[in-house]
């Protein structure tokens, strides 16, 4: 079995919304999808894909013209491989950037969430580097109710997979 890697991103914002990544327990029990294929640590000339869950949860009010986006660096695949419970997802492969919109995401629908793979193939200069995955997820939103914008960014991702508590057992995240 090749080895596998999983790229989460948790985030609070504020007491409206959580973006809160499926738990790695969950991953290894096999009720979420399959998290990536390849080396861990990449390897160069050789394909990794990694995986991104975004998941939202309001209960608070309702909200519009949710946007959430994610730049990604021009060496960075887009795999074309994704699962989402609402909205609609869309990759601009002139930009490199990956958009989640929901235009209404009414009260009593209390989570919405996005999966989708990304992968690398290094290079001989990527050699003993940790590659850098994203440059981090922005969220803006429209709060229906107090009219107010709410703006989130995360924090860059890399192929040490810093969120990842089991990956770090096995991984630096250098390319070998």
């Amino acid at each position: 079995m090749a080895n596998t890697s999983v790229l989460t991103t948790l985030l609070t914002f504020g007491i409206r919304l959580i973006v809160k990544p499926c738990s790695v327990f969950l991953v290894l029990i096999n009720f979420c999808p399959i998290v990536g294929s390849g080396p861990l640590p990449p390897v160069v000339g050789e394909q990794s894909s990694f995986r991104y869950y975004w998941k939202l949860k309001n209960t608070l009010h309702e909200l519009q013209d949710l946007n959430l986006t994610l730049d990604l660096p021009s060496y960075v695949i887009w795999d074309d491989n994704y699962n989402l419970s609402a909205g609609n997802l869309n990759f601009d492969p002139l930009n490199n950037r990956v958009s989640w919109n929901l235009s209404r995401w009414p009260l009593g629908v209390n989570e919405v969430n996005v999966d989708f793979s990304v992968s690398v193939i290094p290079n001989e200069g990527d050699y003993n580097k940790i590659m850098i995955l994203s440059s981090g997820s922005n969220l803006e939103a429209l709060d229906v109710e107090t009219r107010d914008i709410i703006k989130k960014r995360t924090e860059a991702k890399t192929t040490r997979l810093e969120d990842d508590a089991i990956a770090n057992l096995s991984s630096d995240g250098r390319v070998n």
